[in-house]
């Protein structure tokens, strides 16, 4: 039956069992493709790819024990989103901007923008280099 799936036990269960609520991301694999699809949608302003991220976002501020309005939580969760795991939301740009999309009330907007600094700053100092 997996193999129907695409040998993705992900696709499996939340297309034989439609009427839960599944965490695609909380499987040991995500179905090929999928992460490119929500951040597709998402940047098209498709509300469930929205909510997708909204729910990863949270839940990965609830796992590493961060409160979104606390300005260090915060800084830490942005660690954690875009070093740990960029191929998952990273590529959706910084998190202040992210969590202003969706409505989601934060510490800090300037967390994102200081992160971004420190990266055109690097880029500046790669350059001189050159």
């Amino acid at each position: 039956m997996v193999h129907r799936y695409n040998s993705s036990v992900a696709r499996l269960v939340s297309s034989e069992f439609p009427e839960f609520a599944w965490n695609i991301w909380m499987f040991a694999l995500t179905p090929r493709g999928w992460w490119e699809d929500v951040r597709r949608k998402y940047l098209e302003g498709d509300c469930i790819a929205q909510t997708v991220v909204r729910l990863f976002i949270e839940q990965s501020a609830e796992q590493i024990g961060v409160q979104l309005q606390d300005s260090r939580g915060l800084k830490k969760l942005e660690y954690h989103l875009y070093k740990v795991q960029p191929y998952r939301i990273g590529q959706l740009g910084p998190l202040s901007h992210i969590l202003e999309t969706l409505g989601i009330k934060s510490a800090s907007t300037s967390i994102s923008s200081t992160l971004q600094h420190d990266f055109v700053n690097s880029l500046s100092f790669l350059v001189t280099l050159q």
